[in-house]
């Protein structure tokens, strides 16, 4: 016979021996085919129940020595598969998985994700493009141009209205100028609007566009505030230039769709042409009027291919010393770089001092370990004294408020005795003002903030006294859950290998999302050739939309964008006129194939977690149960891993629920986007508050789910039945689990700051000693998410121990025997009482006193 078959019949003998009011002796239970006994009562009921034909259900019912519900043994042994059509399900929805998964690879191209994109949604450094035939996978970088529409288009319309108005009829100058007024706009001769041009023309004029007062829209703050605007970005070969990379020549022509573009033909029919120097087609792969660079600035390469401007040397010496002092712009373009340089250093720091990051890693899990040892120490003073602080915080604050209230001028809180004279009758008289007319008036003047600091002060009080009668009632409550706390802390102590399965979850959960984020980048990037309209459109409006009215390309989430052809526009053939704004598709869309692996995701990353709960309650289950002689000598983690192998079924099932939820949240969130793009905001806000209320619900099935997985792993039941029996054991228990649940948050975020506080500071001093001359401020805070990371895995592990504690205890309890197996810490919580029959616990004295 087995140690363990041995204790489970001795426990049963002495609970029947103390049960009097049983008229028929509890048998013990007989050793299994495993050689143990653990788990033969249930078997029995269910051998029972096929040979009478009836189903037996646990009914909610306690737990009892020797019926089907008797766990005096620990966890049960002989096991079998539950809820294995779930786990069919499952295998069914994985091959499908990898199937959709396999199929994806053949379209998409991930690298659309995050690569850099031209004016026209065009991608740098990739060959196939969307609607477009232009190869740019020689130009890898993106760099910027004059955005002649931004720019030059509004100097040449105010000289065509200005001194050029005298050279148009009034209903020509109607058509071109619209309603301003002739003169209006720019200046008033051709002399002044060609210097004007000069300076986007002229090298030596360039430096007058960054003057203040210069008479020009443009400036530092407004180019660089609104980039977009005044530049286009296009895809280049690299961001350095030299002369001879200026080979083409642009002579400026209006917008095609331009009302008064053919009236600027006419204007400059007698002038010289506006020329433009442009850059290479083999620099810059578009027409020349894309081509033209931004005069004064030069680039340099800074992150991935993505070019940053800087003003050049002509322009700084132009400038002189206006350029810190006046030009607030051009001093943030040398911000930027100083930032970006910063950026690079901080990465090569990183590079370098690996080896900390390593070590690093290494004592937040040891920090981590010792703080859960050292909790079964000092979780008594520690909560108790935090629970009292409330209280005198509440006091104090509240009569701190009351003897403001009726303070006189001059006098300090010392000073004030006007509360012990009676205090409501000083309450009337500060409410009539005659308390402190003859001491200079009251300190504080204005009686209605009197009266708000009173009814604070009134409702600080009460809740101090109410937080005390809580403190008083839920005190043998609180003390349970202080000593579930520190056994969890003891169980955690001597099983330092059950911290290896949440780092074990770690390492799987991040290659089974790396290979998921690989998989589903085909999925989303693979946008179809219809996502938007390839057509153009003859207005903005049409194209973009606006507050209130969706617009073509952008109607749908994802939303593409609108842009402008200003050279190849296409001819309306319906309404007339030409059509230059055209649509750019999102980097990415989403269907039903990456909706299906997105539930996928949610499913696996479900039942990732949920195997790990399995296996840490079966290791709490066996750890408690076990004589104490033996706790720290049984297998535990071992033999949970191999036992939650038979549920696999039950945790898919709990699993599955789950994913459905998130999947649901996920998909209001999804169509209120979708709400949003179609500028619909009662849906949008409908669908976001659906979206919050699952969030909410998905919260309490993650609650139900995790406490149904402890009756799994201790008692071998299928999901649906472990789920059913927590919840009525938690309705016996409510107290007790509301009061745990309340001081576990407090341990859980007490714990995770201590360990990320007390890693970075280690970090930050172990950097310091072997790398001082690094800068601290980014790698501390890579130790501090590092950090973060590993103690709520670890806290994750106390926060579910300390359930599955409790739920133990709560079993030991219900079955009214007192074994040696019991810890110290919980031995004297069952009580003589608890053996002759508890009263209900809804009764008030029960909760104030039991």
């Amino acid at each position: 016979r087995s140690p363990a078959s041995g204790h489970a019949m001795a426990t049963t003998a002495a609970a029947s021996a103390a049960d009097p009011a049983s008229d028929t002796p509890v048998k013990p239970a007989s050793t299994g085919r495993r050689g143990g006994s653990i788990g033969a009562p249930f078997f029995s009921v269910v051998h029972a129940s096929r040979s009478t034909g009836k189903k037996v259900q646990p009914s909610g019912e306690k737990f009892q020595v020797g019926g089907h519900r008797d766990a005096s043994g620990g966890p049960v042994q002989n096991r079998r598969c539950t809820d294995f059509p779930c786990l069919l399900l499952f295998a069914v929805h994985a091959v499908a998985f990898w199937y959709i998964t396999g199929l994806s690879f053949a379209g998409g191209n991930p690298l659309q994700l995050f690569a850099l994109r031209d004016f026209r949604g065009d991608y740098c450094g990739l060959q196939k493009q969307w609607g477009s035939n232009l190869s740019l996978a020689n130009y890898p970088s993106l760099t910027f141009s004059l955005n002649l529409g931004a720019t030059v288009d509004e100097l040449a319309q105010s000289m065509l209205c200005g001194s050029g108005a005298t050279l148009l009829t009034a209903e020509e100058q109607a058509e071109a100028c619209g309603s301003s007024s002739s003169g209006s706009q720019g200046p008033t001769n051709a002399s002044a609007a060609t210097a004007m041009l000069g300076r986007f023309t002229q090298p030596e004029s360039v430096a007058k566009l960054f003057l203040p007062g210069s008479g020009s829209s443009l400036g530092p703050s407004s180019i660089l505030a609104s980039l977009t605007k005044y530049v286009n970005p296009f895809c280049t070969t690299s961001c350095s230039r030299n002369s001879s990379a200026m080979c083409r020549a642009y002579i400026y022509r209006p917008p095609p769709d331009a009302t008064w573009g053919p009236y600027w033909e006419k204007y400059t029919s007698s002038l010289p042409p506006l020329t433009f120097q442009a850059l290479s087609s083999d620099i810059c792969p578009y027409p020349s009027r894309y081509c033209v660079p931004f005069p004064g600035l030069e680039f340099s390469k800074a992150v991935d291919g993505y070019c940053m401007p800087s003003l050049n040397s002509n322009v700084t010496e132009a400038l002189g010393k206006d350029l810190t002092s006046a030009l607030t712009g051009a001093a943030a373009f040398s911000l930027l770089e100083g930032l970006y340089g910063d950026a690079f250093a901080a990465l090569g720091n990183l590079f370098q001092t690996w080896d900390v990051a390593v070590m690093v890693v290494f004592e937040a899990v040891v920090i981590g370990f010792v703080f859960l040892v050292l909790l079964r120490f000092f979780a008594k003073p520690a909560v108790w004294g935090a629970l009292l602080s409330v209280l005198f915080l509440l006091l104090a604050a509240g009569l701190l408020l009351l003897v403001r209230s009726v303070q006189c001028g001059g006098d300090s809180f010392l000073d004030t005795t006007h509360l012990a004279e009676g205090f409501r009758e000083e309450i009337e008289k500060q409410a009539n003002g005659t308390l402190c007319t003859s001491e200079g008036g009251n300190a504080i003047r204005s009686g209605l903030a009197r009266e708000i600091i009173q009814v604070l002060g009134l409702v600080l009080v009460c809740l101090g006294v109410v937080w005390g009668l809580l403190l008083c009632c839920l005190r043998s409550r609180i003390q349970l859950a202080i000593a579930v706390s520190q056994v969890a802390a003891q169980f955690v102590a001597q099983t330092p290998e059950i911290l290896c399965v949440p780092l074990a979850q770690l390492v799987v959960g991040i290659v089974w999302i790396t290979f998921w984020i690989g998989a589903a980048s085909f999925m989303l990037s693979d946008v179809p050739s219809d996502y938007v309209p390839t057509t153009s459109f003859r207005t903005q409006l049409e194209a973009a939309g606006n507050g209130t009215q969706p617009g073509a390309c952008n109607g749908q989430w994802p939303q593409g964008f609108a842009w402008q052809e200003q050279v190849d526009c296409q001819q309306n053939s319906s309404l007339g006129g030409l059509s230059c704004w055209r649509c750019a598709p999102p980097r990415y869309m989403m269907d039903c194939w990456f909706a299906y692996s997105f539930f996928s995701f949610l499913w696996h990353n479900a039942l990732l977690i949920t195997f790990g709960q399995c296996i840490i309650a079966g290791a709490v289950g066996v750890w408690f149960f076990a004589p104490k002689s033996d706790k720290g000598k049984v297998f535990k983690v071992t033999v949970s891993f191999k036992r939650a192998g038979f549920h696999l079924g039950s945790l898919a099932f709990g699993s599955l629920i789950l994913a459905l939820v998130q999947f649901v949240k996920w998909v209001m969130y999804y169509l209120s986007k979708q709400a949003k793009a179609h500028k619909n905001k009662v849906a949008e806000v409908v669908f976001a508050c659906l979206g919050c209320v699952l969030g909410c619900f998905d919260r309490c099935v993650k609650f139900l789910n995790t406490n149904a997985y402890i009756q799994v792993a201790l008692q071998g039941t299928g999901f649906c039945t472990s789920a059913k029996e927590f919840f009525f054991l938690m309705a016996r228990n409510f107290v007790r689990f509301g009061t745990l649940a309340m001081l576990g948050a407090v341990t859980h975020r007490v714990g995770v700051c201590f360990i990320v506080l007390a890693t970075s500071v280690l970090g930050y001093l172990t950097l310091e000693a072997m790398y001082p001359e690094v800068s601290p401020i980014l790698p501390v805070a890579l130790y501090g998410a590092s950090a973060y990371v590993i103690s709520r895995l670890l806290m994750n592990v106390f926060s579910l121990a300390v359930d599955t504690t409790l739920y133990s205890f709560i079993i030991t309890e219900e079955m009214k025997h007192r074994a040696d197996f019991i810890p110290e810490n919980l031995k004297s919580f069952i009580k003589q009482r608890d053996l002759e029959g508890e009263p209900s616990h809804s009764s008030c004295c029960m909760c104030c006193c039991g």
